[in-house]
């Protein structure tokens, strides 16, 4: 007996199949696995419109679950990425899920390659409305899903690949794969997951459930789970930082036959911007200072180095930039690219549209032919004042959208890769020195209250200690309250519960 099935193979091509509803005692599907699936996920595309990513040996068979997990040029609300991973691991660790695995890149080493890479189709609760089947027609043959009539269970489809490839964005972008888009933004039909022999798509792993002709004596469907749990153990920017940073601010300038010795401005930098060079010009200045400084005590900021050598000559004598925001919440710092044009780069977090503010210094005279070497606030993003973009290089590419900018010092957050192993951005180099000098009193002996929530006064921790003989603690009565001046002014500026390497002495 046989049944007619209408498939639709690809976006156009409507196929009639004739399938035996009973194979027989032999069966004539036994190769099919074979010729459908595959073992590895290679990325690797030579030629894509001038693009070149992976390698023959970039193999995705244990890194797919971890690329889809990444969303560093994902344009979408990160919620919604979140939420597909989790509704993909709901999927793979229930019963009643299921998912799958498409692998499709075609490499023709010329301009007409796939650059597409895998898809994921998951449900989290419809195992049971969804079957494998096998098909062959003449000279089509293949594997198709199917989903019980009536059934209502929702079946997602989530897209991993190359930013570079499919976005573009030049040497500004990663090859690495990675989630781009898909779940609830996505539509999935079973016919996605249709594959016939000699195409292009591959089936990789699946789980969702297969109804095996009579007689089936083949390969039985892929199953690899080496993916899950697997996490890097470096990144591609474990070097970056060290290309991207500076230990100091030294002013050295020849600039058109002008010349500024050596000076180190690391320690005054703040104190530069503090003079305008023409002040009646710049009626915001002290506006900014203003704000700089608040955003140095509870906002977040960088200071980035800028002063561009060739031949022992200045090309670019702009010195000092210094960016801020108010609200630490408004900006990150994130890693993009792909060595060696990799790039760090201070961007909005979600959901934000503040203003990132911004002010250049640098020697007057060099650049202006009046006033002298000394380092000065020029100007600042006011209206339409020119600052450079917030973007750190590697490599310095003149007239191609790059700088040379290098971070000193930055409070931002940063977004590091999974399985980052390299130097932190550097912290806040301020090196702040603060003396509160007061009498026991102020120190923690006139704060007698008590806390509510643990019915205990607000001393520091081993500042009220009664003396212990068996354990060999000694008495201390040189009470520290964690409510005196240093501790909230700590509060006040965002350095912690208490003042960092601070040292307390409450009896002399």
């Amino acid at each position: 007996m046989w049944k007619l099935i209408i498939s639709v193979i690809g976006a156009t091509l409507a196929v009639c199949i004739a399938v035996p509803a009973t194979a027989g005692a032999t069966s004539g599907y036994d190769d099919i696995i074979n010729k459908v699936s595959t073992k590895t996920l290679i990325h690797h595309i030579d030629n894509y419109s001038g693009k070149t990513c992976g390698s023959p040996d970039d193999d995705y068979a244990k890194k797919w679950l971890f690329a889809f997990k990444q969303k560093r040029y994902y344009s979408g609300d990160p919620r919604d990425h979140q939420a597909a991973v989790e509704s993909l691991e709901r999927a793979m660790s229930s019963p009643k899920g299921a998912y799958a695995v498409v692998y499709e890149q075609n490499n023709k080493h010329n301009d007409t390659s796939n650059p597409s890479f895998i898809k994921v189709f998951w449900t989290e609760d419809g195992k049971d409305d969804y079957t494998y089947r096998f098909y062959k027609n003449h000279q089509i043959s293949g594997i198709y899903l199917t989903r019980k009539e009536g059934s209502q269970s929702k079946l997602y489809v989530a897209t991993v690949a190359s930013p570079k490839l499919i976005l573009g964005g030049g040497n500004g972008s990663n090859c690495d794969p990675e989630y781009l888009w898909g779940y609830k933004h996505s539509q999935a039909f079973v016919s996605d997951l249709n594959i016939s022999v000699g195409s292009n798509k591959k089936l990789f792993t699946s789980t969702f459930s297969v109804d095996y002709p009579s007689g089936y004596a083949g390969p039985k469907f892929p199953d690899n789970r080496s993916a899950i749990g697997w996490w890097p153990d470096s990144s591609q920017y474990d070097d970056f930082t060290d290309k991207i940073t500076v230990k100091k601010l030294i002013n050295y300038i020849n600039y058109h036959k002008k010349f500024c010795a050596p000076s180190d401005y690391s320690n005054s930098w703040f104190t530069a911007f503090k003079y305008p060079n023409i002040p009646d010009n710049h009626k915001y200045h002290k506006s900014y200072m203003a704000s700089l400084e608040r955003a140095m005590a509870t906002g977040a900021y960088a200071v980035a180095y800028e002063q561009t050598t060739v031949n022992g000559k200045t090309v670019n004598p702009y010195f000092i930039t210094v960016f801020w925001s108010e609200n630490s919440n408004d900006f990150h710092i994130k890693f993009y690219g792909d060595a060696p044009y990799r790039v760090a780069t201070i961007t909005h977090k979600w959901g934000s549209s503040a203003k990132l503010y911004g002010m250049i210094a640098g020697s007057t005279g060099p650049l202006w032919g009046r006033g002298g070497c000394e380092v000065e606030f020029l100007q600042g993003n006011y209206l339409n004042g020119y600052i450079p973009t917030a973007r750190f290089n590697e490599s310095y590419i003149p007239l191609s959208g790059g700088n040379n900018m290098k971070i000193f010092t930055s409070t931002f957050d940063v977004e590091y890769p999974d399985g980052y192993k390299g130097k932190p951005i550097p912290g806040d180099r301020r090196n702040i020195k603060y003396l509160a000098l007061g009498d026991s009193f102020s120190s923690g002996e006139g704060d007698t209250d008590k806390n509510p929530a643990t019915d205990r006064k607000y001393y520091r921790q081993w500042t009220d200690v009664k003396e212990d003989k068996a354990k060999g603690a000694p008495k201390e009565k040189c009470h520290i309250s964690t409510r005196s001046y240093p501790y909230k002014l700590a509060n006040w500026m965002g350095l912690g519960k208490r003042p960092v390497g601070g040292v307390g002495v409450g009896c002399v």
